[in-house]
């Protein structure tokens, strides 16, 4: 494991050999080696992603993820400045088989396309339902499959931004299927700009210029799709920086974002019930309508717009 590791650099076809054979070797013993199996496989999946192989890559990286899984309840979990030490060390393996699934269907058939985006959206869930049960502190019940759209509101597009180091990916989710929109924004841009709107909301500073960035980044290159689908409700989806703002304060150099569409924060499609309620009516909940003097009294590190 770890000769394979020096090797990985200047040796890759030694690496691969030396994986494969402690793979094998691994698998052969079928009991207690999960956490062997995924760190070699989660190796394999970087060799072949440097080489550009992305077919075995994507396989390794499945397998990995799956290892993972199958273990996931028996890892502990330690809290440092909020960020749970499960996902500080486990969030890099999902977001790149994510990655990798979303390029391959920049290149795929229509049919083939949404079967990658379904996986994909499936693999960020999975990174969310540990995370919640993570927060909880708990194992609790939390239904593994997101739900369907179709089944709920034809005019509901769950919209989940998904932040990588060399782009932002906007993955669209609604009852005519999944979509997918990239922007060339690095992922530490995607921070600076996140904290200095979050900075600007929480002491009552001009953010329009903020605003209407993230508004670019985030809503108009989906806003031909919301319109052809007469979407009127946006369940938003975020994750890491982008939880330090509300989407609705987005501005498109007019209006508000909120007086266009009616906005859910959510942590997680997963998490939502199928069950719609015909006796409600429909409701529009804002948790802030204007910055009162609690707001002073956070911390300055406090992510503004967390959404647990």
């Amino acid at each position: 494991m770890y000769l394979a590791r020096l090797y990985q650099q200047q040796r890759p076809e030694e690496a691969i050999n030396l994986l494969l054979a402690g793979i094998s070797i691994a698998t052969a013993q079928q009991e207690n080696t999960e956490d062997i199996l995924l760190d070699l496989e989660w190796q394999l999946a970087v060799v072949y992603q440097k080489q550009n192989n992305l077919e075995l890559a994507i396989a390794a990286f499945r397998r990995a993820v799956k290892h993972l899984e199958k273990q996931r309840l028996d890892i502990p979990v330690f809290y440092q400045n909020g960020d749970s030490s499960f996902k500080k060390t486990f969030a890099p393996l999902y977001l790149a088989l994510t990655d990798l699934l979303l390029q391959k269907a920049r290149l795929a058939t229509p049919h083939q396309q949404q079967d990658l985006l379904i996986e994909a959206r499936d693999t960020i869930e999975l990174m969310k339902q540990s995370e919640m049960e993570d927060y909880f502190q708990s194992r609790c019940d939390i239904a593994a499959k997101p739900i369907d759209l179709k089944k709920i509101d034809t005019h509901t597009a769950v919209i989940y931004p998904i932040s990588l180091p060399d782009r932002l990916e906007i993955l669209v989710d609604s009852a005519e299927g999944l979509t997918f929109f990239s922007q060339k924004i690095t992922s530490k841009e995607l921070e600076q700009q996140a904290i200095l709107l979050a900075d600007n909301i929480r002491h009552s500073k001009r953010s329009k210029p903020q605003s209407q960035l993230f508004y670019q980044w985030l809503i108009s290159p989906i806003k031909p799709l919301l319109d052809k689908q007469h979407i009127d409700t946006l369940l938003y989806i975020p994750d890491g920086a982008l939880r330090r703002f509300p989407l609705a304060v987005l501005h498109d150099g007019k209006k508000y974002l909120i007086e266009d569409y009616a906005v859910v924060n959510s942590p997680g499609l997963s998490l939502i019930t199928e069950h719609k309620n015909s006796e409600m009516g429909d409701s529009l909940f804002v948790g802030l309508s204007r910055v009162g003097d609690v707001i002073y009294e956070l911390p300055e590190d406090f992510p503004v717009g967390f959404t647990y």
